[in-house]
């Protein structure tokens, strides 16, 4: 059985969990209002990172963990 990490806290994830964040990559349109309206050929990246980590992330503190 495979284990996934969060490839920023390296704890175990659950891949199938709502709050897990799996990376992809693909093609993006933009919207006439900003952002992305659609990720064409969407392709999963065997990465992942947990709910807490992605709070972090978002708030630009990255390599800041202590301070969680």
């Amino acid at each position: 059985m495979t284990t996934f990490v969060c490839v920023m806290c390296s704890n175990a994830v659950d891949p199938t969990d709502v709050n897990v964040w799996q990376r992809v990559t693909g093609w993006e349109r933009k919207r006439d209002a900003g952002g992305t309206n659609a990720i064409a050929l969407r392709t999963p990246v065997q990465e992942f990172m947990c709910a807490t980590c992605m709070v972090a992330a978002k708030r630009g503190l990255v390599g800041q963990e202590a301070m969680l």
